[in-house]
């Protein structure tokens, strides 16, 4: 048994055993515990035409990581029952690059009335050092 467990067979085994499970568990538990965007808020929401809002949002950035995109939601996330939103940037400036601490975006112009803000929430993707997955950071205002 002793010459079982020195041998890189078993080694080999066991981390072919052991990585699905880091792959899996690793994303879902980092965007639990270990966020990089958290204290996300609605900063100012202005009506621009039907259905259409500009917005600005202050956030926390905690963690260094690169940005990878995002996708902004309507609908109850915990019921499941949501949908996607059409967002542009209003100045086609870049958020890359940020600092750790507490940020102000650029406005975003959302294709939902302010009303429909209310139950909103983002999904951020992040590409962080050392990790073969992206991170994503699920925020609510």
């Amino acid at each position: 048994m002793n010459k079982i467990i020195r041998g890189p067979v078993f080694w080999l085994l066991l981390w072919l055993a052991v990585m699905p499970l880091v792959l899996t568990l690793g994303p879902a538990l980092e965007t639990r515990y270990l966020p990089v965007f958290k204290s996300f808020k609605l900063v100012s929401v202005t009506e621009i035409s039907p259905g259409i809002s500009r917005v600005v949002v202050s956030f926390e950035k905690v963690r260094a990581c690169d940005p990878a995109g995002y996708g902004w939601y309507l609908g109850t996330r915990d019921r499941g029952i949501f949908s996607e939103v059409e967002v542009r940037s209003v100045n086609n400036g870049s958020n890359n690059g940020r600092p750790l601490g507490h940020q102000l975006s650029l406005p975003f112009d959302v294709s939902a009335s302010p009303k429909d803000l209310q139950n909103v929430f983002v999904n951020i993707y992040s590409r962080c050092p050392f990790q073969p997955w992206v991170t994503k950071s699920e925020v609510y205002p």
